[in-house]
Order: structure tokens, then C-alpha cells, then sequence
């Protein structure tokens, strides 16, 4: 590249960084990356590094290095590759002021070659030793040594493409030995340092610290979660640094006097320090006892002499929690340290508890280390230990404070997660303390409902009252919740009381309109206590609650029977008031989960369809103004009562539950109404939902096609064009459609499969029909791909459900279902290739519907539709191959094995079939070799987490392009690799793969075709 044209590409960076139009920046966006990301022009863009003194174009230069550079690394020579090195890496360090991004992509860039070339290169490969001497000749390199440190950290942890994951995980095993203690040394010298360098610095430091710590030496750990492994695997070779672990000190150092970043950057680092595994003490009692010793200590320190709060509280709570988990609480407890601590901690709390937020967050409260405390204190110390002393002080305290505290925004839905996380953390405290706990709940619960009741009777106010209940209600249904949980069942009497306090105020409250959060509470009170004993065979616990509303001891084992009854009366009551009052919330939605556990419950649902409601509320819900603002809710609350309806003990046939709504569809028969319809399908579709075998399924179906399927012909005719209310349809033809538990089960005289397909079918047109006319806009973008994903879900739940039998059709003339294929193939042709698996949910159901056209329909693509169906499927198939989602990849190997084995079937017949195959296959003659190079390759540089999938299509697509075999074979390993010596290698394993296999894709075959197979295997881990 010349000058003028590098001053031309600095020009187009310059634009795309500061103009102001939007149409201009990306138009420059586009011509600079069809420059610098180019396989053609990579040898250009060193020139340009040379050259140019432009900022932005460097960055973006290096940037494609980066990115391209894999792809390449096996075109490069070896002074190409050494000549790159050395570029970059004098960039990186010299004295040339630079912007900071320009320094992170120089140091991405080294990581990346650095990484690429590590078994190949020497020089490469003393890259740490090498940037190590320049920081100790000049610390103004410290700053960008430790990017770089920190970015080869990040770039040896994760797999690249088109690599092989055996040579990634050699070259990771390799760094971790040979370079990374050397790292690590250099963050601690710095660390002791940390007084006379910047903060810029030390934050870099504390960065590659971490990443240090929590690299995978053991090379198994997933990318599938961020969360942190309860013990890192230090090497044994890193045992000095924890001998004499003078880095605790320094990291003390920095929390307590650090601000902002650099305090919850080394107390994360701390975190990490504390999780090393206890066998780097190997043979080091002493060793072990001093770390322990010092790492309370410095736990102790830092919530005495600082007032931790944010990032690093949470850091804290989870710091103490893992070191416990690691090292052993049981062995912590014996270090004279531990008393130092657990007092620290207790103090720390207590002056939490007087925080706001202490109410609604674990962390905030210090309940997420306390209730792991008083767990482990129970299994594995002894009964009066020194947590055990803490722990009814603490929670008195708590409650004292937070009913202080307590405010209806702090118990309102904002912070509904981190609260129910809370609630499960008090429960998990209170777990084995549960005597003294509940008496101290009971005793101020008591005292605020007299508060409350006295209020009330005075007309004064009910706010402060009520909002301290509702706190205390809360609580309490932590408790309650724990009833399986409890150390013996004898404490269900203690249960009795708090049940009676509860349903009292919920009888109170139905009365007029109380705070939100009071309401919320009760509900999610008698949710726990459905759970726990309203659907259990334990009944003593009735006995406790009638005592304790003052019935002696021989009337309440007698109407202890009746009592069951009139506490679902007293919880049906609030359950109804609730849904009439309330039209959206937690409210509505905890209102419905009691409902749907009251209807599924064993015990409970056979006492509710014997009550008088129920019953009514069932055969005339119609009349009940539930829940009619929100679809999806009513789709729950019919769920709900359908549930009830089918309980064993309701004796009337499901069509008089189906009454009302029939009535309904007639009159929208009549006079069509959008909403009204709308709502129709969410209920129609929770009814559905609920019918679990073929009897109810058949009842139901006989009521819906005997006199109310026009109404969904109606739907389409006059509504086509309203999304939500189509796609509501869709939901419940999706579900009517599903043979869950295969409950579409017709007898063999009965045509009702065929009439369920054929009937959707013409829905499935008209949907498909409308979705091709559109065209995608921004307007519509996400409305048009919820149709397409809501289509294919109904048409796989079509083709799995095992009821139709499509050759029907193709005999009788009927064109129903290839009419349907054929549409769901053309919109799919309406999604942008470069758009085709950007939305996950969507390709999910594209691939579920692929593997079943593939492995049922195979004749109908090749003899009936248009030959661009095909097209499609390879298409998919060659991006499915490649996915990094389990799921799709399978349906994609599954996909190819079926056309494999379709074609090489039907090859070996002479008849309008064959020819038809043939004629398609002549249209796309590159299709299924490009399905062998793609297959091929991803084996040979073990580019997939899911190589198992791969063996079956492979033994088909070797079939098929046996002429072609060995130009592919040669070009793969020539991709591959370039070492002559694992050419050879890997030529021979692969030319022995067809080894006494027979030309046919039947199960012996593959059996023998996948013992080759893993003999390939062996040889590629011979190769890297």
C-alpha cells in the first residue's frame, strides 16, 4: 500500500470516528472493513503500521489483525509470522505516547500472535520472560506490560476458531508452566509497591492478579457460567508465594485505603486468595494453620477499620462465604482468629441492620453469610458453639431494626428478586433454630397487629401499622415454607399460632384496601403454607391451629377434619377478593400461583370442589370479573380451574365446564370482537394445557369441532392483520395440536387427526400468506419474526405428534399438506441470510422443523416442491453444523444423515423418484460436497463441542462423494495443517476410514463405521 492510499484509509477512519451523520460513518464502517478485514490484503496492513501515525487507523488495523489473524496463521511463513511478532510487540513498547485504546489493541494483537505461535516459535513463546525484562529496564513500560499480561491471559482461556481445541488446550498447558508463575510473581512485587505507583497501574496489576488466579490449569472448566469455582487449582509450583502470602497484606492495604475500583478490585482479588486449594500445604500443617490465621484476621480488619459498602460489600459476603467452603468451617472455628472475626462480623451487622435496604437484599443485611453460618454451624459443630451464641441476638436485633425500617417502597415490587432471595436466606438461618425464632417472630407479630387493630378501632392511620405486618407476614412465610425442612415434626406446633394471626388479617383486610405490600405478603404467606401443609398428609398441625384460636384440647382433635376445609374457605376468600380487585402486579400473579397449587394439590383439590364457590365459580365463571384486563392471566386462571374439573372427585363430563365458552364463541360467531377473541384463545389454551390423557383430550376436541371451529376461520378472515390477536390463536392451536404424554390418541376408525391437520393447515396458509406479502421493516422487524417462530412451533408440534398420516393427502389428491410445507419454505426464504440465526428462539424452531421434514418428507422436497426448498435445508444444515448450541448442531448432523441416507436409498432404485433426486442434485451439484468439506473440517481442526454428532453424517456423505473424496480430503488436512509430518498423519487415517465398510447406511454398518471413526479420533490427538 502507498502513502496516498493509507492517507485515504486514515481519512475514511477519521470519518467514521467523528462524522456527524450516521449514513457516512457507515458507509466508512464498510469500506474499511472490506480493506483491512480482507484474507487478500493481510499482508498489506503491516505497511499501514509502518506509515501511518493515525490513530484511529492503527487501532483499526491492529483490530483486524486480530480478528483475521487466525484464519491465516497457516498461510504465514515463518519469518512472515516472526516479522508480525516483532512488529507489534515494538509498537507495544515503544516510547511513543499513545491513546489508551490504541495500547489495548497493540497488546490484543501480541496476545493473539503471541498465543498462535507459542508451540511453534522460541522467541514467541518467551514473550513473558521478554516483556518481564523490558519492565524491569523501564517502568514506564509497567503499565502496558500488564495489558498485555492480562490480555494473553483472557486470549489463552478461550478456544479459537479454526483451531484445533487439542492444540488450544497444549498451548494453554504450555503457557500455564512455563510462563505464568513468572506473572504472577510480578503482580506480587508489585504489589509491594503499591505506595509509589499510580492507580492506573495498580488497577491493572490487581486485574492480571485475578485473572492469574482464576485461569483453568486443569483445562475442564465450562464457558457456560461466570460463577466463581469454590477452589482454584493453584500449581504446587506457586506454593512459596502462599507460605509466606505477604500479598494478603498488601491487598489488606489497598481495601482499607483504597477507593472506588481499586478497593473492589483487590477485594475480589482477596476473594480469589482465599479459594487456593489446601493441598498447596501439602505436608505444611503449620503453613496452612498461618494462612488461615492471617486470612481472618484480615477479614476481621477490614469491616472493623472500614466502612465497606456497594461492589465490595457484596464482594465481602461472598469472600467469607467460599473461604469457609474451602478451608473447612469446622477447622476455621479452632483458630483463635475465628473469635476475633465472628465478633467483628456480628458487630458489622448489627450496624447493617439499621440500613434501609437491609429489608430486601441478603447482602445488604449480611443474611447471606449468616445463613450460611448457622447452617454449617448445625452439621458440623457442637451443640453450643460460638456461632450458635450469635444467632438469636441477631435475629431479635434484625427484626427489631427492620420493623423500624420497614416502608411500603422498600417491600414493593421493584426489588421483588433480590427480596425473595432474602426471604429464602432467613428461612435458611431460621432452619434449625426454629423454636427460638418463630416465638420471637410470633411475640412482635402480636404486638403489631394489637397496634394495628387498636388503630383501626380509632380510625387513626393504618399505614406504619400495616406496613410492619406486612414485613412480619413475609417473614413468617419464610418459616412457614420450612415445615419439610424441620429438625422434627413436633415443632409444627409452633406453626399454629402464626397461621391463625395470618388468616386473621387476611379476613381483616378483604374489608376495605389495604398497602400493597400488606396484600403481597399474605398472599405469599399462603402460598408457603399450601406448600407445606395444606397439600401434606400431616393433619396435627390443624389440632395446634384450632388451639390456638382457644378450642380446648378435645374439640380440636375433633373438628380437626373441618378445620382443613375452612382454612381453604379463608384462603379461597382472599384468592377471589384479590382477582376481582387487583388487574396487574405481583399481586395478580402470586393471587394466581396459589390458585394454580391450591387446583393441582392432591389434598387441596378435593376439598375446594366440594365448596360452594368453587363449584358455582366453575359452571358460571363467565359471571366472575377475574382477571380481564390481562390476557395471560386469564390463560392461568382457567389453567386453574380446568385443573379443578378434572380432579377425580368432579363427575360431570368436561363439556359442561366447556358450556359457557361455547356460548361465547356463538355469540362472537354473531358479532366478532378483537378483544373478546383474544382473551378466547388464552383460555381455550390454558384449558388445553390441562387435559393430560386422550379422554379429556378427546372430549375436548369433540366440543371444539363439533360446533365451534369456524370461530378460529373467522378469527383469520377478520383479523388477519392483528398480531396479538393471531398470535394468541396460534398459541392455542400450538397447544391443541401437541400430543403431550401422547394424548392424541384416536381410535382407527376416526378421522379426527387428518381433520385437525387439514383444519390448521388452512390457518397455517392464510398466516404464512399474509407474512409473505409483508415486507420486513423496522416498524414490523420484531413482530414478523414472532409470527414466523409462532408458525413453525405449530407446524412441528403437526409433524411430531405421531396422529396424522400425511400420505393420505398425496393419495387422495388433497393438497393441504404440501401446501403448508411449501409456505413455511418460502418464509423462511423471506429471512435475510445475514440475518438467519440471529434470533435464537426462532432458529431453534427452524431446526426442530428441518430434522422432521428430513427425516418424514424427503420425497415430497424432492418430487413436489420447488427445488429452492432444498437449497434451504443445506443451507441451514451448513450453519447448523457449525452451531455452538448443542441442540441445533444435533438437528443439523441428524438433518444430513437423513438426506444421506434418503439419496443413497433411492439411488439405488430406477424409478421417477431416482430421477427427480438426480435433477435436483445436477441444479445444486456442489451441495453435499460442500456438506463433506464443511463436516470434514470441523473433525480435523476439532472445531465443534460436539464431534459425537458427527460420525453418522459422515459415513453418508462419504458415500455420496466417493469420487470426490480425495480432492476434499487433501484440501481439509492442507487447511488443517501444514506440518508435512501430520499431513501424512492424518492422510492415512482418513484414507482408512472406509475400511470394510459396505456402501449403505444400515446399523452395522454404522457400528462399523464408527469404530474408524474413533480410530481418526486417535489420530488427531496424535497430530495436536
Amino acid at each position: 500500500m502507498n502513502e496516498q492510499y493509507i492517507s485515504h484509509l486514515e481519512s475514511l477512519s477519521n470519518l467514521l470516528y467523528t462524522a456527524q451523520n450516521e449514513q457516512e460513518r457507515s458507509n466508512a464502517g464498510q469500506a474499511l472493513c472490506n480493506v483491512l478485514e480482507s484474507s487478500e490484503n493481510f499482508k498489506n496492513l503491516i505497511p499501514i503500521l509502518n506509515i501511518s501515525q493515525n490513530s484511529n487507523l492503527i487501532f483499526l488495523t491492529v483490530r483486524a489483525i486480530t480478528k483475521v489473524l487466525p484464519s491465516e496463521w497457516k498461510m504465514l511463513s515463518k519469518e512472515e509470522k516472526n516479522i508480525l511478532y516483532q512488529e507489534i510487540s515494538n509498537m507495544l513498547f515503544d516510547q511513543q505516547p499513545r491513546q489508551s485504546f490504541v495500547i489495548t489493541g497493540l497488546a490484543k494483537a501480541l496476545a493473539r500472535i503471541s498465543r498462535l505461535g507459542w508451540l511453534e516459535s522460541d522467541s514467541i513463546k518467551n514473550v513473558v520472560g521478554s516483556v518481564q525484562q523490558i519492565i524491569e529496564q523501564n517502568l514506564f513500560f509497567a503499565e502496558r506490560g500488564f495489558k498485555f499480561f492480562g490480555e494473553i491471559l483472557n486470549e489463552m482461556s478461550e478456544p479459537i476458531k479454526n483451531r484445533p481445541l487439542s492444540v488450544n488446550r497444549r498451548t494453554a498447558i504450555s503457557f500455564r508452566d512455563e510462563a505464568m508463575e513468572k506473572i504472577f510473581a510480578m503482580c506480587v512485587y508489585f504489589l509491594s509497591k503499591v505506595q509509589e505507583i499510580p492507580n492506573s497501574l495498580i488497577m491493572e496489576v490487581l486485574n492480571v492478579l485475578i485473572l492469574s488466579m482464576t485461569f483453568d490449569f486443569l483445562a475442564i472448566c465450562s464457558d457456560e457460567t461466570n460463577e466463581d469455582s469454590l477452589c482454584l487449582q493453584i500449581p504446587l509450583t506457586w506454593k512459596g508465594h502462599f507460605e509466606n502470602p505477604v500479598s494478603l497484606d498488601y491487598l489488606e492495604f489497598l481495601i482499607i485505603n483504597g477507593n472506588n475500583e481499586v478497593e473492589s478490585l483487590a477485594m475480589r482479588a482477596f476473594n480469589h486468595m482465599g479459594a487456593i486449594r489446601k493441598s498447596i500445604f501439602a505436608n505444611n500443617q503449620e503453613g496452612k494453620f498461618n494462612y488461615e490465621q492471617k486470612y481472618l484476621k484480615i477479614l476481621a480488619d477490614i469491616i472493623t477499620n472500614k466502612n465497606i459498602s456497594g461492589d465490595t460489600k457484596f464482594e465481602y459476603m461472598t469472600t467469607c462465604k467460599r473461604f469457609f467452603s474451602n478451608f473447612n468451617l469446622k477447622e476455621c472455628c479452632e483458630q483463635i482468629a475465628f473469635n476475633n472475626w465472628i465478633n467483628a462480623l456480628a458487630n458489622f451487622s448489627a450496624g447493617l441492620f439499621s440500613n434501609r435496604e437491609s429489608i430486601y437484599s441478603g447482602y445488604e443485611s449480611s443474611f447471606h453469610i449468616w445463613s450460611y453460618l448457622a447452617y454449617e454451624a448445625h452439621h458440623q459443630l457442637p451443640q453450643g458453639n460460638q456461632i450458635e451464641l450469635f444467632l438469636p441476638k441477631l435475629f431479635d436485633l434484625f427484626l427489631q431494626s427492620t420493623l423500624n425500617n420497614a416502608a411500603p417502597d422498600l417491600l414493593s415490587e421493584e426489588f421483588e428478586n433480590e427480596f425473595k432471595d432474602q426471604l429464602t436466606q432467613i428461612g435458611q438461618f431460621c432452619q434449625y433454630y426454629y423454636p427460638q425464632f418463630v416465638v420471637l417472630v410470633e411475640r412482635n407479630y402480636s404486638a403489631a397487629l394489637n397496634s394495628y387493630d387498636s388503630a383501626r378501632s380509632q380510625g387513626l392511620s393504618l399505614e406504619a401499622s400495616e406496613v410492619k405486618l406486612a414485613w412480619l407476614t413475609f417473614i413468617a412465610s419464610s418459616l412457614i415454607s420450612l415445615r419439610e425442612k424441620k429438625v422434627n415434626q413436633s415443632e409444627e406446633h409452633l406453626d399454629g399460632p402464626m397461621i391463625n394471626f395470618v388468616l386473621q388479617l387476611a379476613a381483616q383486610t378483604s374489608l376495605y384496601n389495604p398497602l400493597e405490600c400488606l396484600e403481597a405478603s399474605i398472599v405469599h404467606f399462603m402460598t408457603a403454607l399450601t406448600k407445606s401443609y395444606i397439600n401434606s398428609p400431616h393433619e396435627t398441625i390443624w389440632i395446634f391451629y384450632e388451639k390456638s384460636r382457644g378450642v380446648d384440647d378435645g374439640a380440636a382433635q375433633i373438628i380437626a377434619e373441618e378445620t382443613l376445609k375452612f382454612v381453604i374457605k379463608s384462603l379461597l376468600n382472599k384468592l377471589i377478593h384479590n382477582l376481582a380487585r387487583y388487574s396487574e402486579g405481583r399481586i395478580v400473579r402470586w393471587t394466581l400461583e396459589l390458585f394454580e397449587w391450591l387446583a393441582k394439590g392432591f389434598y387441596s383439590s378435593k376439598i375446594l370442589v366440594k365448596i360452594d364457590i368453587i363449584q358455582n365459580l366453575m359452571i358460571q365463571y363467565e359471571t366472575y370479573q377475574l382477571c380481564t384486563t390481562n390476557a395471560k392471566y386469564r390463560e392461568r386462571l382457567y389453567f386453574a380451574l380446568a385443573n379443578l374439573w378434572t380432579n377425580e372427585e368432579v363427575q360431570e363430563p368436561l363439556t359442561h365446564f366447556l358450556r359457557p365458552i361455547g356460548s361465547q364463541i356463538q355469540r362472537l360467531l354473531m358479532t366478532p370482537n378483537e378483544t373478546e377473541l383474544l382473551f378466547l384463545y388464552k383460555e381455550l389454551k390454558g384449558i388445553c394445557g390441562v387435559l393430560f390423557n386422550a379422554k379429556l383430550y378427546n372430549e375436548f376436541f369433540e366440543w371444539f369441532y363439533e360446533g365451534n371451529i369456524s370461530i378460529i376461520f373467522t378469527t383469520v378472515q377478520n383479523y388477519m392483520y392483528n398480531n396479538n390477536l393471531i398470535n394468541s390463536l396460534l398459541g392455542f392451536l400450538t397447544e391443541l395440536a401437541f400430543s403431550r404424554n401422547t394424548r392424541i390418541a384416536f381410535d382407527v376408525a376416526c378421522a379426527y387427526g387428518i381433520i385437525i391437520f387439514k383444519n390448521l393447515s388452512h390457518i397455517l396458509a392464510s398466516c404464512c400468506k399474509s407474512l409473505i406479502e409483508q415486507q420486513i421493516t423496522q416498524e414490523n422487524y420484531n413482530i414478523f419474526y414472532k409470527r414466523i417462530k409462532n408458525i413453525l412451533k405449530l407446524v412441528v408440534k403437526l409433524l411430531s405428534g405421531n396422529y396424522v398420516n400425511f400420505g393420505v393427502f398425496e393419495v387422495y389428491g388433497d393438497t393441504c399438506f404440501l401446501e403448508t410445507i411449501s409456505l413455511c419454505f418460502s418464509v423462511l426464504d423471506k429471512i435475510p441470510k445475514s440475518e438467519a440465526i440471529t434470533f435464537s428462539k426462532l432458529v431453534d424452531n427452524i431446526y426442530e422443523f428441518l430434522e422432521l421434514v428430513t427425516k418424514s418428507h424427503l420425497k415430497t422436497v424432492f418430487t413436489q416442491l420447488q427445488s429452492s426448498c432444498y437449497s434451504t435445508i443445506i443451507f441451514y444444515v451448513l450453519q447448523g453444523l457449525n452451531s455452538t448450541n448443542m441442540k441445533n448442531c444435533l438437528s443439523a448432523s441428524n438433518a444430513t444423515t437423513f438426506i444421506c441416507d434418503y439419496i443413497i436409498r433411492i439411488g439405488a432404485k430406477n424409478t421417477q423418484e431416482t430421477e427427480a433426486v438426480k435433477r435436483i442434485l445436477n441444479e445444486f451439484p456442489s451441495s453435499l460436497t460442500d456438506l463433506l468439506s464443511q463436516v470434514m473440517d470441523i473433525i480435523l481442526t476439532e472445531d465443534s463441542n460436539y464431534m459425537w454428532t458427527l460420525s453418522k453424517p459422515l459415513l453418508g456423505l462419504l458415500i455420496i462423494n466417493e469420487n470426490s473424496f480425495e480432492q476434499i480430503k487433501n484440501f481439509s488436512i492442507t487447511k488443517a495443517t501444514n506440518n508435512p509430518q501430520s499431513q501424512q498423519i492424518l492422510n492415512e487415517a482418513l484414507s482408512k476410514l472406509m475400511n470394510g465398510i459396505a456402501r449403505s447406511m444400515d446399523s452395522r454398518n454404522r457400528d462399523r463405521f464408527a469404530k474408524n471413526f474413533n480410530d481418526l479420533r486417535s489420530a488427531l490427538n496424535l497430530v495436536n
